[in-house]
């Protein structure tokens, strides 16, 4: 996939599921345009192509990402026009075989106007008045309802509820070829569910300096992709074994201090250090199986 915004050319290639983004100036430019262009769709704010030059349309992929400095909480209380109420909605109106309760509480609210009591309320409503004041239904809004409820897990940690909320995206984008996009910690938890949700539709993007080290030691099948906004791309295969070794010397912290590494370290980084090529590692067991 190659976008165009401004006077940058960013290459991302999609032949890994599980892809490692490194952190540069050029991550949040990704990062936006997928957001603004498959997410919002914005067709003028960028161009997408495939990898025969073929513009792809804003509706042929969906972008999910959830900021994880975002607020979330409201969502597993349904407040109005939360992620968790609107999409929840959604999926109960598009599946009415599955929510035969809601029918039930139409036709009780429905019945509600016959109430005795709403008799009483009427013609107190109504008293000294020359016009006579009736009480309709209006409308039936499955959200109004969901508000009523909440979702209880007290052993939901943070990432668990952001994973929650993927959940409910990913079921809702099944059909559709998704891009997720993970700014959170990466942790043996989040990678499991990582390899777990994994589908033919779904490409994953996390950030190098999130990942732990015990996530790192399990990570399988992935890429790193350094940017640049040059069109030229190099690409490596390496065996997975040294995938730490990448993870380490792309983090930000490193970088900022490469000059303090072991020489080995120092060799490594400069590999990929040039600012007029992106750079696609890409570490597969299956290159290397036969070699063990």
């Amino acid at each position: 996939m190659k976008v165009l915004v401004n006077e940058s050319t960013l290459i991302f290639p999609l032949d890994k599921q599980l892809n490692i983004l490194v952190d540069n100036n050029y991550k949040n430019l990704l990062i936006e345009c997928l957001q603004q262009y498959f997410g919002k769709k914005k067709k003028n704010f960028c161009k997408i192509f495939d990898e025969y030059e073929n513009i792809i349309q804003p509706k042929e992929m969906e972008f999910i990402y959830l900021p994880y400095n975002s607020s979330i909480e409201g969502n597993f209380d349904f407040k109005s026009k939360s992620l968790m109420n609107t999409e929840t909605s959604e999926f109960i109106i598009n599946n009415p075989q599955m929510f035969q309760t809601i029918d039930y509480i139409r036709e009780s609210i429905k019945s509600l106007q016959t109430d005795k009591g709403m008799f009483a309320l009427k013609k107190i409503l109504s008293k000294g008045l020359n016009s006579y004041v009736d009480i309709d239904l209006k409308s039936f809004d499955v959200s109004l309802i969901l508000q009523m409820m909440e979702i209880k897990g007290v052993e939901l940690s943070l990432i668990d509820k952001y994973l929650v909320l993927y959940n409910l995206l990913l079921y809702e984008n099944r059909d559709t070829l998704n891009i997720v996009y993970l700014d959170l910690p990466i942790t043996e938890d989040v990678l499991n569910w990582i390899y777990k949700s994994k589908d033919n539709n779904t490409i994953y993007i996390i950030e190098n300096n999130q990942i732990d080290h015990e996530a790192a030691n399990k990570i399988e099948d992935c890429s790193i992709l350094k940017l640049s906004p040059y069109n030229f791309l190099e690409t490596f295969e390496f065996d997975p074994q040294e995938l730490q070794n990448y993870i380490y010397i792309f983090h930000p912290y490193i970088i900022q201090y490469i000059n303090q590494q072991t020489e080995k370290n120092i060799q490594l980084f400069h590999q990929f250090n040039d600012s007029k090529s992106s750079f696609y590692l890409m570490f597969s067991n299956a290159v290397y199986s036969n070699d063990r």
